[in-house]
């Protein structure tokens, strides 16, 4: 039986590497994460999690930015923040923390034994790696063998990192997609237990997604969409869940629907898609979008006419009629 840090989510004991791209919500995420397992309330509202204590070391953020990010969520949730450092949440900002300098790991470990376990959160990942080029098997292998140290005694660690921006710019909506996508080394991924990536959503303002993926355990919570509320003074803040998580296209399909509405390509299969692309696409991924694509009735499957009498997919004409007849999908594609 799994021990959930957050039910469903994120579980206990488990290195997670989070990633997004710059301004996705990803700190902002991961602050809300802090407050809520320090005091015990749910994460964005639904999703239960076990109490214990926090500590959180940003390289990222700057102080006055963090520290005021933290009393607003206080004030949202109706907690006070001098109370709960008391008990549970421990603030480690711009100290200048590096995961290859023993003294640093030592100093992390000694502060969660205090009260174990604990939820250890380190922004960024790039930062705390000074002098080491992560795109480097040897050099990301070195660094990432380091947070096991960190999970001694049970304790979950949340390590910050960036999606990158040479592959694609966009949506990631699959799991593969963003494990693609995340920047530097395969290793990266591979020493990590869970994957957790935070997508900002274009088409609902100061809302982004949340996508995870394990190599360990089940997860019962594959994605969801949260959303951040505030007045408009900003003198408080509230991540909460959204009912329905938007079902949008993935980096991919944006990409590839161009080549029917501005090249005007009648129609292509997924060797010419792979081809047309320049090997941008293998064959398998082309047709995995252009799957996608007929799935949501942008395109259409049709018999093709050569020899080897393989499928092809046309535009659907309803696509580039009036928005009286899209929806939230077509609409995402359209921004």
């Amino acid at each position: 039986m799994t021990d959930w840090l957050v039910q469903g989510l994120i579980p206990q004991g488990h290195c997670v590497l989070t990633v997004g791209e710059p301004h996705a919500m990803k700190s902002w995420m991961l602050e809300h994460l802090a407050i809520c397992v320090a005091s015990g309330q749910p994460f964005l509202g639904e999703l239960d999690v076990k109490q214990q204590q926090v500590i959180i070391v940003d390289e990222d953020t700057p102080t006055e930015v963090l520290n005021t990010r933290i009393d607003r969520f206080c004030l949202g949730m109706n907690l006070s923040r001098t109370e709960l450092e008391k008990e549970n949440l421990i603030v480690r900002s711009m100290t200048g923390f590096q995961f290859m300098k023993n003294d640093d790991i030592d100093y992390l470990k000694l502060l969660s034994s205090i009260s174990p376990p604990s939820l250890i959160i380190i922004d960024s990942l790039t930062t705390s790696s000074i002098g080491y080029d992560l795109n480097q098997t040897v050099d990301a292998m070195k660094v990432a063998k380091r947070w096991s140290k960190l999970k001694e005694n049970g304790n979950t660690l949340i390590v910050s990192h960036h999606l990158s921006l040479k592959l694609h710019n966009g949506y990631v909506n699959t799991p593969d997609e963003l494990e693609r996508r995340v920047m530097g080394n395969t290793q990266l991924v591979a020493q990590c237990d869970t994957l957790l990536g935070v997508i900002r959503r274009k088409t609902k303002e100061a809302s982004a997604g949340i996508i995870s993926k394990s190599r360990r355990t089940l997860l019962n919570v594959s994605s969801l969409t949260m959303e951040l509320r505030e007045p408009k003074d900003q003198s408080w803040a509230r991540l909460i869940m959204l009912e329905d998580s938007p079902d949008l296209p993935t980096d991919g399909c944006r990409r590839v629907l161009p080549y029917y509405t501005v090249d005007a390509v009648p129609s292509l299969t997924p060797k010419e898609l792979s081809k047309i692309s320049n090997g941008e696409y293998r064959e398998q991924e082309a047709r995995d979008i252009l799957r996608e694509l007929e799935q949501h009735d942008v395109l259409k499957r049709e018999m093709g006419l050569g020899k080897d009498k393989r499928f092809t997919y046309v535009l659907n004409p309803d696509f580039l009629k009036p928005r009286s007849l899209s929806n939230e999908y077509w609409d995402a594609l359209r921004v």
